[in-house]
């Protein structure tokens, strides 16, 4: 009878056993393999007495939830293919480049421009502290005759000073700093127009190709440049010159913004960016000593980058959208096999078929974008009115600041390297504490930036108003130097803000957009020291107003987006903006006609 017994308890044990491994099992959603452990725990051989258990307890928990980490693990997403390796290492030397090539066609005028200073006229010495007052103080000597002769003043025998050999100063135009510096809103409408075709362009034939077509033709616009003989001469080229180079930066941003990994794109857009290059063009002017050296060097170093370009993949996010799947897959793969690393094919035809279905349903297949979709929903609206007005306000402080930094006291290249060093320390920060502080975004790196650059337009104007600038010169041309440094930290949050918020479809196109903001902004920052005729305080309060409304602005109307992977899939029309809502738009309802019948078939029509 306790034979019996024992027998029916070790039968019904093994029966309870695996219905308790089959509930739980049930409920974490991982049956095979409890099933198995469950075989393995109640087997016994035949004539020996059942085992009660085989492994420890505690075990059966652990193998349950190691189980259902695995089953729940999400599945892989096209940011999991980008990883920090010799392929990425590649893209940026290929940007590093690039950008010191963009860095000194938008500051070649600070030093190209640069207006001379003058010394003296025959036996008079010029003791006025400003170029402008020089020149006033001259004109009023010229045109006293007989002082004039007296001190064997005239034009032959004027001593001008200059710390480079600008154009003004090979040109004639010495005194007339105004003149050169207007050309310089000519110029740059150049980046106005290529800010809006490259960036069309480029979402619709690709990234790498019209990035191609557009260095190309800048380096040529910069050696021929270096041949021009006048000032109209000088500015038609150079106009050319900043529209391809134009191409180059609208694209740039967005080809490695696509490249980079998700976790280390915020700190290689402040690694490798303008800062750091504008203390190696200021050498490079430095070492140059003359305008038309400086353009041949600059267009010497761009010249790898066509190299590098041509060995670089198109970016695999735009292949996608174009729905050049096989290709994408290419360059997944080739990013792989140049990094080392191991891949499985099935896991990327599987990505890239939702990617694809995804992109079948947002749109048609020959669906072209334009500036126009940028406002196609209210929450589009809000980020591209956001982030256009902070271009617009970053660029009128930061070069309104930087084409007249030879007004400030000291050397005009010291301060260009000092404005380098300091813009770079803004990046290097910012870059280190995204990775290390989880809470520091976007946003609070965008209010930061522009708050710091409000207080030290603040000390300056303080200064001014106290009549303390010669007491504390350093403070207060450290203060604008620092404005200048504080707007490269809002140029890279706007610049991953139009990447990050906008999906792949309009993503350059928004970027092009902001940079239309942006160049409007350079051309009118020339200008805006003109209300200096009205009150020399009048530009620096303006940049103080600006900088607030900017900070408030982009606060109010954009959302986080550190973390959060890039957006693939454009809205539907269900979600546009004023849909259903304005009367002459409003849908019809979709009614049901029954026809007769024809051949013995019911047809049925949809009517819209």
């Amino acid at each position: 009878m306790a034979t019996t017994s024992k027998s029916t308890e070790d039968s019904t044990e093994s029966k309870t056993e695996p219905t308790q491994s089959a509930t739980i099992s049930n409920k974490d959603q991982s049956v095979p393999l409890l099933e198995k452990n469950s075989e393995k725990i109640n087997a016994a051989p035949e004539g020996s007495p059942p085992k009660e258990k085989i492994v420890p307890e505690s075990t059966a928990p652990e193998e349950i939830k190691n189980a259902t980490e695995k089953t729940t693990k999400q599945p892989p997403k096209l940011d999991d293919f980008y990883q920090l390796g010799r392929y990425t290492y590649i893209v940026c030397i290929f940007a590093e480049l690039l950008i010191l090539s963009q860095v000194g066609n938008m500051l070649y005028m600070t030093y190209a421009g640069a207006a001379p200073s003058l010394v003296s006229c025959g036996n008079h010495q010029f003791e006025e502290k400003t170029a402008k007052e020089r020149c006033n103080a001259l004109n009023g000597l010229l045109g006293d005759f007989k002082r004039s002769k007296s001190l064997g003043c005239d034009n032959s025998t004027l001593t001008w000073k200059s710390q480079f050999n600008s154009v003004n100063v090979e040109f004639g135009h010495h005194c007339e700093s105004q003149l050169v510096k207007s050309t310089i809103s000519y110029q740059m409408v150049g980046v106005i127009i290529g800010s809006m075709v490259f960036g069309y362009l480029s979402d619709s034939y690709g990234r790498k190709k019209i990035m191609l077509i557009a260095l190309i033709c800048c380096i040529l616009c910069m050696v021929a440049t270096s041949f021009t003989n006048d000032l109209i001469s000088f500015t038609i080229v150079r106009f050319f010159v900043n529209f391809f180079n134009a191409g180059t930066m609208v694209i740039l941003v967005v080809f490695t913004s696509e490249h980079y990994p998700n976790s280390h794109r915020f700190c290689l857009s402040n690694l490798i960016t303008w800062s750091p290059n504008f203390v190696f063009f200021a050498i490079m002017a430095w070492a140059a000593g003359d305008w038309r050296i400086l353009q041949r060097v600059s267009a010497i170093f761009a010249l790898p980058c066509i190299a590098l370009l041509l060995f670089l993949s198109e970016s695999p996010r735009f292949l996608i959208q174009s729905r050049q799947i096989g290709e994408a897959k290419k360059a997944i793969i080739r990013m792989h096999k140049i990094d080392g690393r191991p891949y499985d094919e099935a896991v990327i035809d599987s990505v890239l078929e939702g990617l694809e279905k995804q992109s079948m349903e947002s749109s048609n297949k020959n669906k072209k974008y334009n500036y126009l979709h940028l406002f196609y929903t209210l929450r589009f609206t809000r980020y591209t009115l956001a982030v256009a007005f902070s271009f617009l306000v970053v660029s009128l402080m930061n070069y309104s600041l930087l084409y007249n930094m030879d007004k400030l006291s000291g050397s005009l290249f010291m301060n260009g390297i000092f404005m380098g060093l300091f813009r770079y320390s803004m990046n290097l920060t910012i870059g280190f504490l995204d990775i290390n502080v989880k809470r520091l975004g976007r946003k609070f790196a965008h209010f930061m930036a522009d708050a710091l650059a409000a207080f030290a337009i603040s000390i300056y104007v303080v200064i001014y108003l106290l009549d303390l600038q010669h007491e504390y010169s350093f403070i207060s041309r450290a203060s604008i130097l620092s404005v200048i440094g504080f707007c490269s930290i809002l140029y890279t949050t706007n610049g991953l803000a139009s990447n990050e918020l906008f999906p792949t479809a309009i993503r350059n196109t928004s970027y092009s957009f902001g940079q239309v903001l942006s160049r409007i902004g350079v051309v009118l920052a020339p200008q805006l020291f003109v209300l200096g005729n009205i009150w020399e305080l009048l530009p620096y309060l303006t940049l103080l107003v600006l900088a607030v409304a900017d900070a408030l602005f982009f606060q109010f109307n954009v959302f986080e987006t550190k973390g959060k992977p890039m957006l693939s899939k454009f809205p539907s029309k269900e979600e546009r903006i004023f849909y259903g809502r304005i009367p002459f738009r409003r849908r019809q309802e979709k009614r049901d006609v029954e026809l007769l019948p024809r051949e013995g078939k019911m047809i049925m029509f949809k009517i819209e």
